[in-house]
C-alpha cells in the first residue's frame, strides 16, 4: 500500500513547524506515495492504533473510521486518489486529488484562493499541503460537502424535542 499515516504525541514538535515539512519532503523523496495523512494525537495509543486503519476510532466528531477501513482496498488500487480520507492538518497530496471539485473549482485553486485553505509544496510528483488547525472543522465541512472526503460523516442536528 502507497500510504502513509503521520501521527505527532503530544511533543514539542506541533504541526505548524517547519521540520514536519521537511519530513514529509524527506520521506516523498525516497518512496513512492500516493496519499498521507499528518496530525498531532493526544490520547492513548491504542486509540491512534485504530484510528490508523479505521476501526471505529473517531479523530473527529464527523469522521466515520469504519467508511475508512472499508475503502481502504479500493482506494490502494484507484491510488488514493478518488477522494480524501479527512482534511488533516498535514496531507501528502496526488495530482489527481488536486482536480477534486470543490464547489465549482478545482481542489488546487480552492486552496490556492484563501490563505485559510491551507499552501501547497510540491515535491517530485506529490503535494504537501498543510493549513492552520483553527480552520480544521471549517475545511472538512467544505471539503466534505463537495463530497471528496471518504470519511466524511456530517453531524446531524438532533430534533428538538416537543413538550406536550
Amino acid at each position: 500500500m502507497n500510504c502513509v499515516d503521520m501521527q505527532f504525541f503530544e511533543s514539542e514538535l506541533s504541526m505548524d513547524d517547519e521540520r514536519v515539512c521537511n519530513l514529509l519532503s524527506k520521506i516523498l523523496r525516497n518512496f513512492e506515495i500516493k496519499y498521507g495523512i499528518g496530525y498531532q494525537f493526544e490520547g492513548r495509543l491504542t486509540t491512534a492504533y485504530l484510528h490508523i486503519f479505521g476501526n471505529g476510532s473517531e479523530f473527529y466528531g464527523y469522521d466515520n473510521s469504519l467508511e475508512w477501513q472499508g475503502s481502504l482496498r479500493d482506494a490502494a488500487e484507484a491510488g488514493f486518489a478518488r477522494k480524501l480520507r479527512m482534511a488533516y492538518r498535514a496531507n501528502i497530496l496526488n495530482g489527481e486529488h488536486l482536480k477534486l471539485d470543490i464547489s465549482g473549482q478545482s481542489l488546487q485553486e480552492w486552496i490556492g484562493a484563501n490563505a485559510s485553505n491551507g499552501s501547497l509544496k510540491r515535491v517530485n510528483e506529490n503535494w504537501i499541503r498543510r493549513f492552520d488547525g483553527s480552520q480544521i472543522d471549517r475545511v472538512n465541512q467544505v471539503i466534505g460537502a463537495a463530497s471528496a472526503l471518504i470519511s466524511w460523516d456530517p453531524p446531524v442536528p438532533k430534533p428538538r424535542r416537543r413538550l406536550p
